[in-house]
């Protein structure tokens, strides 16, 4: 009876364990940035990234070889460093922290140095008060 009383405290820890590593491994593929407002949201978007714009995807091929899809794309408007942007990568699955790119397709990516599409890309959702800030941000610069 004793030895069943002492492998609760050990069951339980082991439980606590796997929701805790549950809870972190669903910010794999995004970034933590729901508690962020709209201007600490874009400060961080032109801190992390090299380019940060709105984006009309034009044309999507996909490189089996390289597991990536590549699009073609027309700057809508340019925050950060995106003014004579054309193509940018992504993997070519969410499962593997992919972001989806449709023809015709218009949104905010976030975008590397070597024109990879930032995995924080699929962390957020484009409002009005986000776009504001990140034009008070790019009028600055």
């Amino acid at each position: 009876m004793a030895n069943r009383l002492l492998r609760v405290p050990q069951v339980l820890i082991a439980c606590v364990k796997f929701l805790v590593f549950l809870k972190s491994s669903a910010f794999a593929c995004s970034c933590a940035v729901d508690s962020m407002s709209a201007r600490e949201l874009a400060k961080e978007m032109f801190r992390g990234n090299r380019k940060v714009a709105i984006l009309r995807i034009i044309n999507v091929t996909e490189i089996p070889s390289a597991y990536e899809f590549r699009g073609d794309v027309r700057v809508i408007e340019n925050f950060k460093g995106a003014a004579t942007l054309k193509q940018i990568t992504t993997n070519n699955s969410e499962a593997a922290c992919g972001v989806t790119l449709t023809p015709g397709q218009e949104r905010l990516f976030l975008i590397n140095e070597t024109n990879r599409v930032s995995l924080c890309s699929n962390s957020f959702k484009s409002s009005p008060e986000l776009i504001s800030a990140l034009r008070q941000l790019a009028s600055r610069k």
